[in-house]
């Protein structure tokens, strides 16, 4: 197995131990996302408790909730699980159709579902 860090050299090894890369990033430099800042924030326990329930709702960590909000983004709950079987039957049933059809019906498929996941702009 060939081994890289982040610098892409071969047989190297990061902070002492090699580790393999995916073979799609074979060849290419890897550069680790460095998140040294951190923010101490002070909050009620109601402000607390809201930003873990909307954090939850939302699938994500509170540190990415927070994120998302500095880069102007409002995520959304995620959707129940009848919505994803939904959209899976549609997409089952949609195999079925001819070949034009399937095209629209995926284009359709796609838009519900970036309308109901897909992040606001704040």
């Amino acid at each position: 197995m060939d081994l890289y860090t982040k610098s892409g050299e071969a047989g190297a090894s990061r902070r002492g131990t090699a580790f393999p890369l995916q073979p799609h990033q074979k060849g290419r430099i890897c550069h680790m996302r460095t998140r040294d800042n951190l923010i101490s924030v002070h909050l009620t326990e109601d402000e607390s408790d809201r930003l873990k329930d909307y954090a939850d709702m939302c699938g994500l960590t509170q540190s990415a909730l927070l994120r998302m909000a500095i880069r102007g983004r409002r995520p959304q709950p995620l959707p129940p699980e009848s919505f994803w079987k939904m959209l899976n039957e549609l997409y089952i049933t949609h195999g079925y159709l001819p070949h034009i059809e399937q095209r629209e019906i995926e284009a359709f498929i796609l838009q519900i579902q970036a309308a109901v996941t897909l992040s606001e702009r704040i």
